[in-house]
């Protein structure tokens, strides 16, 4: 039987189709390289930064991988983002190098398709890190010895780095940190304040790293000179509290960069400033009474008693030893003022001190002038008193007085300039001792309001003007922020912010607010930047 071609005429197509697909398996065009990171001739490429290859297609990792090379030699690891793409991460490359990337020929794609061709490009890595800037600066003199120093890079450092690699001469312990606006910023934070008229140098070692790994260019050194103390300004003093509890054990300084920083090291349970500035009262907590001078020295004073305030600058001092209010001067000894003392409070100037004593029908609110060497009842109240402030102008003292509901307290004002001579209330509730703020207008306190997460203790800037009515209100409790209580209040002495402790993750802290309660900042942050404690009393620098 006769048998007709394998293949009719239509088939010729399908010929001719199978043979371009058997054909194509050995055809197929190479991979080809679509994008590389650093770019061809690019320059400042990060020492630590990865680099990259894609690809047109899927591609065969493992010959990838051992047609690539880097030169001069560097060790790496691959990885593949996508089957498109591999990335080299490696040791740190040297700066300042031009380095070389080749793909040798012969690395392939899934389907087996080879690379005939050598592929290579270059880049160059960034210069190494350099100090570009310091303050106070090379040779600078009548530098403040409250300062804090500052070196600049000319890229963001590893802080780990310079901790080893910045030294101060002569030897002084510092805290070191990185500026939180400016990462090529690093501040330092000496443990007491410089010497005065004292040449100091900075010096940063070559060890010293960027971010990136890189070790400075070469090693520097900046130095300075002090000039004399100056009365501290615009600073916050607070007693540092060790962390659950215990003494305080030294007074800290700390302003809106929120970077704190040591002040004196002793054990301390209260402190004052000096009308000056430029020394501070210091109480321990066994008792005893001691001055300690910005320059670094400090001065042991002779007498007890629960309480002491500065008369002046010159070494008087207000005391209350048992119930006995004296003072005592370092030129005349003790002068007896007044038995059965309660309480009191020195009037700014020191010319004047507020006392009382207990009276027939309650308290007797006393007054002494200490340059007349007279005393005089100013006004007497049929409850307990507490709490005297005197303003600032010396128009008013205020005061705390029990009210009719025994689980409130009253404000009270006594107006001593003018208007009325008898006392009047200001408010009523579960209020703190009051402050005047600058403006000898205005009183601050503390009481506790009902908000959102329950009581939260809140601050008031009340009127001391006469016959407002004025409540302690959710709505005027500052901050508004609800989470946040707030004790131990300390206006600025220009009146416009008002510093106070709040308790972070159950330890206190130092924060900051405007009087109006705006921009509320928390100052101290508890295992920040060297920083190990709580924060007990408050007391702003003098103005």
């Amino acid at each position: 039987m006769l048998r007709g071609p394998l293949f009719g005429r239509g088939s010729v197509g399908l010929v001719v189709l199978i043979l371009g697909v058997i054909g194509g398996v050995g055809c197929s065009a190479p991979p080809q390289v679509v994008g590389v990171t650093p770019q061809s001739k690019a320059t400042g490429f990060a020492t630590n930064g990865p680099l990259s290859v894609q690809f047109d297609r899927p591609m065969d990792s493992a010959s990838v991988a051992a047609h690539f090379r880097l030169e001069p030699q560097v060790h790496g690891t691959f990885s593949w983002p996508s089957d498109h793409e591999v990335v080299f991460s490696h040791e740190t490359l040297r700066p300042s190098t031009r380095y070389r990337v080749v793909l040798d020929p012969g690395y392939r794609d899934r389907q087996g398709s080879a690379a005939p061709l050598r592929h290579s490009w270059y880049f160059d890595t960034e210069e190494p890190p350099r100090l570009s800037g310091a303050s106070p600066g090379a040779n600078d003199t009548g530098v403040d010895p409250a300062a804090y120093l500052s070196l600049t890079f000319s890229r963001p450092m590893d802080v780990a780095s310079l901790s080893g690699s910045v030294s101060l001469s002569p030897s002084l312990a510092f805290q070191l940190r990185q500026d939180p606006a400016d990462p090529r910023r690093l501040e330092l934070a000496p443990a007491q304040l410089l010497a005065p008229d004292q040449d100091y140098s900075i010096s940063v070692a070559p060890t010293a790293r960027d971010v990136h790994g890189n070790v400075l260019a070469t090693g520097s050194a900046i130095t300075f000179r002090t000039g004399q103390v100056k009365s501290l300004q615009h600073w916050v003093g607070f007693i540092a509290t060790p962390v659950p509890s215990g003494a305080g054990e030294g007074i800290w300084l700390v302003n809106e960069s929120g970077f704190p920083r040591p002040l004196v090291a002793a054990s301390v349970a209260s402190f004052q400033w000096a009308p000056s500035g430029d020394r501070l009262l210091l109480h321990s907590a066994s008792g005893t009474w001691s001055e300690s001078v910005l320059d670094g020295s400090s001065n042991p004073l002779p007498f007890a008693g629960r309480w002491a305030a500065y008369l002046d600058s010159t070494g008087s001092f207000a005391l209350l030893d048992g119930d006995r209010l004296r003072i005592w001067s370092r030129e005349s000894g003790y002068t007896e003022v007044a038995q059965k003392v309660l309480e009191a409070a020195v009037a700014p100037g020191g010319r004047q001190i507020a006392y009382t004593t207990p009276a027939e029908s309650g308290t007797a609110i006393r007054l002494y002038d200490a340059g007349l060497k007279t005393e005089s009842l100013l006004e007497s109240e049929n409850a307990a008193v507490d709490g005297l402030a005197w303003a600032p102008d010396l128009s008013a003292l205020a005061y705390r007085s029990p009210a009719t509901d025994p689980t409130q307290t009253r404000l009270r004002v006594r107006t001593l300039r003018g208007g009325s001579s008898q006392p009047f209330t200001v408010v009523t509730g579960q209020i703190s001792p009051p402050i005047w703020q600058s403006d000898s207008r205005h009183l601050l306190l503390t009481a506790p309001v009902a908000t959102k997460v329950g009581l939260v203790a809140k601050a008031f800037r009340l009127s001391s003007t006469q016959g407002q009515n004025q409540t302690l209100s959710t709505a005027d409790g500052l901050p508004a922020e609800p989470q946040t209580s707030v004790e131990q209040l300390s206006p600025s002495p220009d009146g416009h912010q008002i510093a106070f402790i709040s308790s972070t993750a159950g330890v206190p802290q130092v924060w900051l607010m405007n009087a109006d309660g705006s921009r509320l900042t928390q100052l101290t942050r508890y295992g920040v930047d060297g920083y190990a404690y709580g924060a007990g009393q408050l007391g702003w620098t003098r103005a």
